[in-house]
């Protein structure tokens, strides 16, 4: 039998399965489970897509990726007006998206927001965005 005289206030001890563990006050020796937070910017903070000196907010909540991602895969051979339009109308708001409609933007313009409003939802760089849904001549 071991006698142990505390001369220290800042050590702690306790008896597990018969063995003796001393540690120091400030130590935790209990571990919990790890927890993962999930940033408040990333819940709250929306992507925006800057069109002339107007900046519009891009959707890009999981059901509305998936909506888009889906339409994007569906018609992956070809990159049409219609899948665009359909795309643009998930992304933006309804005000926003007829504001852009109205602009009645050059093709290529048109191509190249689709282009962001992809890179916007998906968190893509714009890049590897673009190696995905590469620009056609309208010629």
């Amino acid at each position: 039998m071991f006698i142990i005289s505390q001369q220290n206030n800042n050590v702690k001890h306790f008896v597990h399965s018969g063995v003796l563990f001393l540690y120091p006050k400030s130590e935790r020796i209990i571990t919990m489970a790890k927890m993962y937070t999930l940033d408040s910017k990333l819940l709250t903070g929306t992507p925006e897509i800057r069109v002339g000196d107007k900046v519009y907010p891009v959707d890009d909540r999981q059901k509305t990726v998936k909506k888009i991602l889906d339409i994007c895969d569906k018609n992956a051979e070809k990159k049409d007006l219609d899948m665009i339009d359909e795309v643009f109308k998930l992304a933006f708001a309804p005000k926003d998206y007829k504001e852009i409609e109205a602009m009645n933007m050059p093709w290529a313009a048109y191509q190249q927001l689709f282009t962001l409003v992809i890179s916007a939802v998906t968190g893509e760089d714009a890049e590897k965005t673009e190696a995905r849904f590469p620009q056609e001549n309208a010629e």
